[in-house]
């Protein structure tokens, strides 16, 4: 398994007055016996309890939605290879105080019974200054 960063950079929003980060990861999976792919983010700010970060009403803990079809893109191939991607785009606009986002993202493989195991841990996350200064936290991959 390989997972790669297609992209970790600062992000501008500037139409809302927001800033963040903007991320984008494949992974590359060759001979699992897994029939699927997905990843399970959570997110906290501030120091906050982490959340599972999920569509409204969902009810998987995924981040690619298995309801919309987002999911169904990241199949297997037959010799039990595959793909999956990840993006992100957590912004926030600057306040009184400096906010702290963070997230915990793990790669799960889903057997045919649907249940996941975890293949992958990464974490990532960015600090935002009243004055609007992004400062990226180190991208990491691995246990």
């Amino acid at each position: 398994m390989n997972v790669t960063t297609v992209k970790y950079e600062k992000l501008t929003l500037k139409e809302i007055n927001a800033k963040g980060l903007s991320i984008k990861l494949k992974a590359t999976i060759k001979g699992s016996h897994y029939k699927r792919f997905n990843w399970i983010q959570k997110t906290s700010e501030n120091g906050s309890e982490p959340r599972l970060d999920t569509d409204p009403g969902q009810k998987t803990p995924y981040y690619n939605n298995p309801a919309t079809g987002e999911e169904s893109k990241y199949s297997t191939h037959k010799d039990g290879s595959g793909t999956t991607e990840f993006s992100d785009n957590p912004h926030r606009q600057p306040g009184q105080s400096t906010v702290t986002w963070h997230a915990d993202l793990t790669l799960v493989g889903i057997d045919k019974s649907g249940a996941n195991h975890p293949l992958e841990h990464i974490s990532y996350g960015f600090s935002l200054q009243p004055r609007g200064d992004v400062e990226l936290e180190p991208l990491r991959i691995g246990p």
